[in-house]
């Protein structure tokens, strides 16, 4: 924990009473979960979501097209 939260902050956890160690506990969570709560407003919804760009033609169809293409009546 000393790693994620720093030394000073867990000596300041340690030092409070166990009333403010709750208080600042509930706050923190209280804004983790607001937090967590804003990035997902965030995030589009994956049946929402369009591709950037139409699907690229597979090999074989834009073979299919060019062949097509070339192709004239009565050539």
């Amino acid at each position: 924990m000393v790693g994620i939260f720093g030394g000073d902050a867990l000596r300041s956890l340690a030092a409070a009473t166990p009333v403010e160690q709750v208080e600042r506990i509930d706050a923190f969570d209280t804004y983790e979960r607001g937090l967590i709560a804003h990035v997902q407003g965030l995030q589009t919804p994956v049946a929402e979501m369009k591709p950037a760009q139409p699907k690229p033609l597979r090999r074989q169809e834009a073979q299919r097209l060019s062949i097509a293409s070339h192709k004239r009546p009565g050539s």
